[in-house]
C-alpha cells in the first residue's frame, strides 16, 4: 500500500487508465450535493484509507495486545536476566549464578 511519498508511479498509472483525484469542482459539487463524486469513488487514495482503516479496525486490538504482552515480556527480561528467566521457567536457583571465569586454553604471549 506504501507511503503517500510512494504512490506517484501508483498515480500516474491510475491516471492513464482514466482514474484521476476528483477536481475542486467536484469536491464543491460533493459539498453541495452530500454526494461522492465519481471520480471520487474511483479514487485510489480514497479506496486505500478506506482498506487501511478497515484493516485498523480488525486488527488493531490484536497487534496492540501482542505489543503489549511482548513489551511484559522484555519488561520482566529487562528486570531479571537472562538467567533470572532460565532460573524462573526451570524453578532451579542454580542458573542464577554468575559463571565462572573463562579459562584460557591457550597460554597467551602476556603470560610466557
Amino acid at each position: 500500500m506504501g507511503q503517500d511519498r510512494q504512490l506517484g508511479p501508483v498515480y500516474d498509472r491510475l491516471r492513464q487508465l482514466g482514474i484521476d483525484e476528483p477536481t475542486e469542482a467536484a469536491r464543491t459539487v460533493e459539498a453541495i450535493t452530500g454526494r461522492p463524486s465519481a471520480a471520487r469513488q474511483a479514487s485510489y487514495s480514497e479506496r486505500r484509507k478506506q482498506m487501511l482503516l478497515a484493516l485498523l479496525d480488525r486488527y488493531a486490538d490484536g497487534v496492540d495486545n501482542a505489543a503489549e504482552e511482548i513489551g511484559a515480556f522484555f519488561d520482566h527480561l529487562r528486570q531479571v536476566g537472562v538467567r533470572g528467566l532460565v532460573a524462573e521457567q526451570l524453578d532451579d536457583s542454580d542458573y542464577v549464578g554468575l559463571p565462572e571465569p573463562h579459562r584460557r586454553t591457550k597460554t597467551s604471549p602476556a603470560q610466557i
